[in-house]
């Protein structure tokens, strides 16, 4: 309407959308995980999968990290080398199983894995995982 009171007319329709709400809720932490050496350039890790949103659902991808380094904490966790990997998550409870191949020879290696989201959120680190690769036959020096 204007100053003086007229009204025009409506036709039309007016609508809108909300934006859903942001899933802010990460992924459960993974508990235990479990290094097995297989020898002197693979490590067997073992877990157990959780759920997405705390523990319903089953969240988007695994995230696995190595160090030569001690990973005491989440952000040393995410700072160490990414291993690509193709685990498929599944549902909350069953187990999961990766096999990190071509590492070096009699070394400490150190792992984390974390679940990650669709919206991004991270499950946090939770322990202290290592196992050492065997050591490579090397040929015998001879003195003389």
């Amino acid at each position: 309407f204007d100053d003086s009171g007229n009204i025009n007319s409506w036709a039309g329709t007016v609508s809108a959308t909300t934006q859903s709400v942001p899933d802010i809720i990460p992924p459960s932490d993974i508990v235990s995980v479990s290094a097995t050496s297989l020898g002197i350039d693979k490590v067997k890790l073992d877990w157990v999968s959780v759920g997405d949103d705390a523990n319903v659902g089953i969240p988007a991808a695994y995230e696995i990290y190595r160090s030569t380094s001690p990973i005491t904490n989440d952000n040393e966790c995410r700072s160490a080398v990414e291993i690509l990997n193709n685990v498929t998550p599944t549902a909350a409870g069953t187990p999961a199983t990766f096999t990190v191949s071509n590492l070096a020879d009699n070394t400490v290696f150190y792992f984390c894995v974390v679940a990650v989201d669709e919206s991004g959120n991270y499950s946090k680190w939770n322990s202290l995982t290592t196992a050492t690769t065997a050591r490579a036959n090397q040929a015998p020096v001879v003195s003389i």
